[in-house]
């Protein structure tokens, strides 16, 4: 829906998960070093592991270390040792990432949040949450949800207001797991405790960075990993431990459990404190080597390779260096840094996986680590709605940014049931037609989604992005994203703003950019990027509770599902009058398509938009206006900001919905439909729509009882001729 009144427990292979779009795109050949790790690391990647609570982790790290004699101790510290007397080396990773936990679960189902651990820098570091998904790990499980954000639509009067705010705060987050009531949350298996993190969609840029949420420790450990194994398979001098140690962001205990227990002449222990500092209490990143420069360390290394010096930040708050004398920090070169997309070169994790295989004596070639699956969220049995369900997901896997539409126009194309002729016209609508009489009523819902669409290439290769249709762009920044390309997907990154350690405001006053790991136009030319390309995030469709989805672009696939749905339950011999199912393109950058239609289609005696009700119905919005519960059925939208449907069609809509028991609600919010160019025309606009929460986001909700009702209403409108005398 355009913005009106603005400008215009199961377990899944990781190998099935690299040929999603939406977790991975890798876009070109790699190296063979680089190869052989970026699956590992991409695997950990995804794991979750807040401070206090790194079971997740330890246990994909255990899996990692298959066939060696491994330990865990009391607090969660997972070692390894190796060889016998002396000297003793240590080598250890910390395990933790920053996090939250759940502290409540208000009555209306919302979490709210507390962070945990010391591992937050910057004024924006928990502004990545706001308008993301999130996942929230219990005990026996993972429950998918989102951070909620005020929606676009309603938003728009008070941009400025909101864009000039201060960055959000984690007081600030109401968690959506698609539950109305607490009772439905604990049903779920979340809480009071359990831990929270953004989800984890790890990017692969230009074959060898990978960019998430902690990269670098998730990449260390898998360094670490692959150094047991061929430490493990060389003769070495004395003996070697490698550690991948709890509680660092906490109090960091596990890595001095692990020194107070054993002393060692000589310790390695992997920091992630390299490449910022605080100078009168702001937050400095001094220049410092770039992914691919090799192994990081705090002082001079004498006969290793690639291990440029760089500074180190102390960490004040724990005793990580406590117990050895000759404890020595390493780490890797980082890109956006304690961001959402903290990117760090796999040929670096490689480089510091000889780094300890050297330092432990050995001299054993690189190894292929064990396939780890990955933890995905439990099934939740019987589950309504799975056809409906599945043809949504079918068109939420598709990206079409206005102007773009094509892959989602043939989805379309190809769910329609067999009787059905479609037409595209000039413009690249879609349309199908059937049925005969007097009356001719038109159903049309749009197929293009908001997005960005690249305007400049940069000389270090970096891509200017325009917006497409209304956006929030503080919530792009900082997470994944896709180029859409003539050739296919390639993988990306929003950028961080220049200076995010110490932003004022919720909004950049910069241009939003993205990165694709290239360093010039020419590079960029030959990963297939050209100007003029959209680009968005990684999306899929994920079911929340029992009867909610999440997904971006609900807004307006939802609708066009809606029509497809719609069409299969209709047997043409039956209809009385004319109907005609209409996917517009461009409605998000000013109806550009429905103008056409309204054209083509200029004898319909009524328009029915399906869209969005951008609907109030979530803690962040104020309930005065635009309220429309999830779950209590679809809405009229009597009132818009560019249409108020005649009182007679209201009335008449009410009574076939009260005659069918198809639940209905009336509402007013903001926004726009497709309905307009008709209205032009003399021709009524009755937008019929779903209420659906965080508009324009890439977390929008609805409720699939609503969308159910929304298809039903669809088929007894196209059943029932109009009878209101226009």
């Amino acid at each position: 829906m355009t913005v009106a009144g603005r400008r215009g427990l199961g377990w899944t292979i990781l190998a099935l998960l690299f040929a999603l779009v939406t977790d991975v795109v890798a876009t070109s050949a790699q190296e063979p070093e680089t190869a052989r790790l970026l699956g590992a690391v991409v695997s950990m990647a995804r794991t979750s592991s807040v401070v206090g609570r790194e079971g997740q982790a330890a246990d994909h790290v255990r899996a990692l270390l298959a066939g060696l004699d491994v330990r865990t101790d009391a607090i969660g510290n997972v070692t390894v040792e190796l060889g016998s007397g002396s000297p003793r080396r240590l080598m250890a990773v910390p395990l933790d990432e920053p996090g939250y936990v759940v502290t409540r679960v208000q009555d209306d189902g919302f979490l709210r949040i507390t962070p945990v651990g010391l591992g937050y820098r910057g004024t924006l570091a928990h502004q990545s949450l706001e308008g993301n998904e999130v996942t929230v790990v219990t005990r026996d499980s993972i429950v998918r949800g989102a951070v909620g954000v005020p929606s676009a639509h309603l938003t728009s009067f008070a941009r400025t207001r909101i864009d000039r705010a201060a960055p959000f705060a984690w007081q600030d987050a109401y968690v959506d797991i698609g539950a109305s009531a607490a009772g439905e949350v604990a049903a779920l298996g979340v809480r009071p405790m359990d831990t929270l993190t953004l989800t984890k969609r790890p990017s692969v840029l230009r074959g060898e960075l990978v960019a998430a949420p902690s990269m670098q420790v998730k990449a260390a450990a898998v360094a670490l990993a692959e150094a047991a194994h061929r430490i493990a398979a060389a003769e070495v001098d004395g003996t070697v431990v490698l550690a991948w140690t709890t509680l660092e962001l906490l109090n960091g205990k596990g890595l001095e459990t692990v020194l107070h227990r054993q002393a060692f002449d000589e310790s390695y222990i992997f920091s992630r404190n390299f490449g910022w500092e605080v100078v009168e209490r702001t937050y400095v990143m001094p220049e410092s080597p770039a992914p691919g420069a090799g192994v990081l360390s705090a002082e001079p290394l004498v006969g290793t390779m690639r291990a440029p010096h760089a500074p180190r930040f102390p960490n004040p708050y724990s005793t990580l260096a406590r117990g050895s004398a000759r404890a020595r920090f390493i780490g890797l070169p980082t890109l956006y840094q304690d961001t959402p997309v903290e990117t760090v070169s796999v040929a670096d994790v490689a480089a510091l996986a000889d780094f300890y295989v050297a330092t432990a004596g050995a001299d054993t070639p690189p190894t292929e680590l064990p396939l780890v699956p990955t933890l995905g969220p439990a099934p939740i049995p019987d589950r309504p709605f799975g056809e409906l369900a599945e043809t949504l997901s079918s068109l939420v896997d598709r990206y079409g940014v206005s102007g773009d539409e094509a892959p989602v126009r043939a989805q379309i194309a190809s769910l329609l049931p067999g009787w059905a002729d479609p037409e595209v016209d000039d413009a690249g609508n879609l349309s199908i037609s059937v049925g005969q009489g007097e009356s001719h009523i038109v159903f049309v819902a749009h197929m293009d989604e908001t997005g960005y669409r690249i305007r400049e290439v940069r000389p270090d290769g970096r891509l200017v992005l325009d917006t497409e249709g209304g956006n929030l762009e503080w919530v792009w920044e900082a997470q994944a994203g896709l180029a859409h390309t003539a050739d296919g997907d390639v993988a990306a990154v929003f950028e961080p703003r220049f200076g995010h350690l110490n932003a004022a405001r919720r909004a950049s006053d910069e241009e939003l950019t993205a990165y694709v790991g290239a360093d010039s136009p020419a590079a960029v030319e030959a990963l297939g990027v050209r100007v003029g390309d959209t680009l968005t995030m990684p999306k899929a469709m994920r079911r929340l509770g029992w009867y909610r989805a999440l997904a971006r672009a609900f807004d307006d696939r939802a609708g066009s599902t809606a029509l497809i749905e719609a069409a299969r339950r209709i047997d043409p011999a039956s209809l009385r009058q004319r109907v005609t199912f209409a996917w517009s393109v461009g409605e998000e950058v000013g109806l550009v398509g429905a103008q056409g239609l309204a054209e083509r289609f200029d004898d319909a005696t009524v328009v029915f938009p399906v869209d969005t009700f951008v609907s109030s119905d979530a803690p962040l919005e104020s309930p005065r206006t635009a309220y429309a519960p999830l779950g209590a059925g679809l809405v009229i939208r009597v009132v818009e900001s560019i249409n108020f449907a005649r009182p007679e069609w209201v009335t008449h809509l009410e009574a076939l919905a009260a005659a069918n028991d198809i639940p209905t609600q009336r509402g007013m919010t903001s926004g726009g439909t497709d309905g307009l160019p008709w209205v032009g025309r003399g021709i009524p606009s009755v937008p019929i729509s779903w209420p659906g929460r965080y508009s324009h986001s890439p977390i929008e909700v609805l409720d699939l009882r609503d969308l159910d009702a929304l298809v039903r209403m669809i088929v007894v409108l196209a059943k029932e001729p109009g009878r209101m005398g226009y």
